[in-house]
């Protein structure tokens, strides 16, 4: 299942200078900002470590919560005057022999930020206010994850991604639903002011339903939306997965099934 969400506001004036077909990366924005010792003592007072589970995400209370290198990578960038809402630390991992690195995301009342590892104990980092992200990408897969945020740095377009077990889904649906109230300035929503529902979607299979209801941000109201079943051709090959497009008063929703290439129309309904 994928979500795709496109923040309804113009793009950043910084993307009327960027060159097309440029290579997609993570890249740090420089910003002035004071010494780390001084952000260190008025964040922390005191070291401590993250006592984070091996192989799920886990969301601190504190940044001395989280554990180094990514906590001084991390103090290095913040600023006192940062207000922080969520931190999220995945740790490391290998898949099939393909590294995924440990990340530390953290989200704040005016921007983002992302700090990942590397094989030899080095860190990269990359951060960016909420007026310049473009667009927020949800991925789930089976027990696969992933969290993709495109945005604006040096006038060029460039992206970065978190690659995480579905099992702490829960997590980094908060935190994109955390990026789309920030980029539409509404960072201090009410919790309780839950999503409108419109009548056409409680016909839809119970799938694209609950994605509705986990993705769109307190306080959105639908405006249109549209579900269609999957497209197949010749040889019973599938030519679009089942998907669902959804328009509010701020944002536009995307959400679809994997394509599957050599597969038969699908025997089970759900709803």
């Amino acid at each position: 299942m994928k979500w795709l969400v496109l923040p309804d506001r113009p793009a950043p004036q910084a993307m009327l200078r960027a060159k097309p077909n440029l290579p997609v990366h993570a890249a740090s924005v420089r910003s002035r900002r004071p010494p780390a010792e001084t952000i260190q003592r008025a964040l922390l007072g005191k070291a401590a470590t993250m006592r984070a589970d091996d192989r799920f995400a886990t969301r601190a209370d504190t940044v001395e919560e989280t554990p180094e290198p990514s906590r001084g990578a991390l103090l290095q960038r913040l600023s006192p005057r940062d207000r922080i809402r969520l931190l999220a630390f995945k740790p490391s991992h290998t898949s099939q022999g393909v590294r995924s690195p440990a990340t530390l995301l953290t989200l704040t009342d005016r921007r983002w930020l992302l700090v990942a590892d590397d094989e030899e104990g080095g860190t990269a980092a990359v951060e960016c206010n909420f007026d310049d992200t473009l667009l927020v990408e949800l991925t789930e897969i089976l027990l696969y994850g992933q969290l993709r945020i495109d945005f604006v740095a040096g006038g060029t377009a460039q992206a970065c991604l978190i690659e995480f077990n579905t099992v702490t889904e829960d997590l980094y649906r908060e935190a994109f639903r955390h990026i789309l109230r920030g980029v539409e300035g509404a960072i201090a929503a009410d919790p309780s002011d839950k999503p409108e529902v419109m009548p056409v979607i409680q016909t839809w299979p119970i799938m694209f339903r609950n994605a509705v209801q986990s993705t769109l941000p307190e306080g959105s109201h639908p405006v249109a939306a549209v579900q269609w079943e999957a497209v197949y051709g010749g040889f019973r090959r599938e030519l679009s997965p089942a998907a669902a497009l959804l328009s509010t008063d701020h944002e536009l929703l995307l959400i679809s099934e994997e394509r599957g290439w050599f597969r038969g129309p699908r025997q089970a309904k759900y709803g």
